[in-house]
């Protein structure tokens, strides 16, 4: 049986201030079941690492993407890094550098 979940999509400039208000308000909604769903796999994901992640991927997403795809090498890293700062030798930060990871593994530079 496939549960069926429906997700509400807002505008938030069609809404007037005190609707926005109540949308932005927290839920104090019992989470357990979600987290009951969500622990095993990140669990699995900080025990088996990228392999997990690319399984998941492909079972949720439907992602054509193998762990693989998630590594990455260290010519684009200092590319991706030289394109955060423009200057090969400059200092980043580690939002820079955490920044240019992402970037790597949501679009591959081949």
């Amino acid at each position: 049986m496939t549960d069926k979940r429906t997700i509400s999509v807002w505008e938030l400039n069609t809404l007037s201030g005190q609707e926005r208000e109540q949308l932005l308000q927290r839920t104090e909604s019992d989470m357990s079941e979600y987290l009951q769903q969500v622990s095993p796999i990140i669990e699995d994901v900080r025990q088996r690492g990228d392999v997990a992640l690319a399984e998941y991927g492909r079972r949720f997403d439907g992602a054509d993407i193998s762990e693989a795809d998630l590594q990455v090498t260290l010519k684009s890293f200092r590319r991706r890094l030289h394109r955060l700062t423009g200057t090969p030798g400059k200092p980043l930060s580690t939002q820079q550098i955490i920044f240019a990871v992402i970037m790597k593994r949501r679009n591959p530079v081949k």
